[in-house]
């Protein structure tokens, strides 16, 4: 299941909302840094303690980026075409293999594959694999 927010900031505060990963509430906040331009993630216990902090990268229509890799099997994805966060109780894969990211491209099928938090794209193509990072 995956549970949708609209990121809708305001000048008047950081945009916030809870998720549950990996079964557990967090806060999740986000705050924007003038120096920086952009946009931070801030995952935040429900006392308080600062979980992780990471930019806010977003994730094109064909495949995810999870902002939460690395500290929860969960996933958390901006996605910048309808400006919305996509919360995953469980990763969407299906024997190591991200099954939205299989696409099919001029005759190459291009699949993303995650194994232990490093994710590579092989591409495919009459029995032959060549790993791109």
């Amino acid at each position: 299941m995956i549970d949708y927010v609209n990121f809708q900031p305001t000048d008047t505060g950081p945009f916030q909302f809870q998720a549950t990963l990996d079964g557990t509430q967090y806060n999740i906040v986000v705050t924007y840094n003038i120096y920086g331009q952009r946009y931070y993630v801030n995952i935040y216990s429900t006392q308080g303690a600062l979980i992780v902090a990471r930019p806010m990268v977003g994730s094109p229509t064909e495949y995810d980026i999870s902002l939460t890799k690395g500290y929860f099997t969960s996933t958390l994805v901006y996605r910048t075409s309808n400006q919305q966060f996509e919360i995953s109780a469980t990763p969407r894969t299906t024997n190591g293999l991200s099954a939205r990211n299989a696409q099919s491209q001029s005759g190459l099928l291009v699949i993303s594959v995650d194994v232990n938090y490093v994710q590579s794209r092989l591409l495919i193509s009459s029995g032959n694999y060549l790993r791109i990072h």
